[in-house]
């Protein structure tokens, strides 16, 4: 992860059920002992998910923002709408995204919240 100031930002991968990698956004304040989880299942962050998220930065909270669609899936979503209400995929991807991110080193101390 890049130090940038007091905090840490980076862009990831995350892979959740080989073959299926998202995009995903990680912002972790120095100090704190909290991240919260964002997913959203289009395909692409919707900004009342970013404005959220920037609030709790401002509070000195973490959160991991990603999305439960890759690009194909989302594209291929936008067309049908059928993906998103594929419940039990995407509740197996917010498992899948939660055990990978629970694994970094970074983040293992820290609690989460979904």
């Amino acid at each position: 992860m890049k130090k940038r100031a007091q905090y840490f930002e980076e862009y990831f991968h995350i892979t959740l059920n080989s073959p299926t990698v998202v995009d995903g956004w990680l912002y972790l304040p120095d100090k704190t002992d909290i991240l919260i989880m964002f997913a959203h299942g289009s395909g692409r962050l919707h900004l009342d998910c970013l404005h959220l998220a920037s609030v709790l930065h401002s509070f000195g909270i973490g959160t991991l923002l990603f999305n439960l669609l890759n690009a194909e899936e989302a594209k291929f979503d936008e067309e049908t709408q059928l993906l998103r209400q594929d419940y039990v995929t995407l509740g197996e991807r917010m498992v899948a995204a939660t055990i990978w991110a629970r694994e970094l080193p970074a983040l293992q101390s820290l609690h989460f919240g979904l």
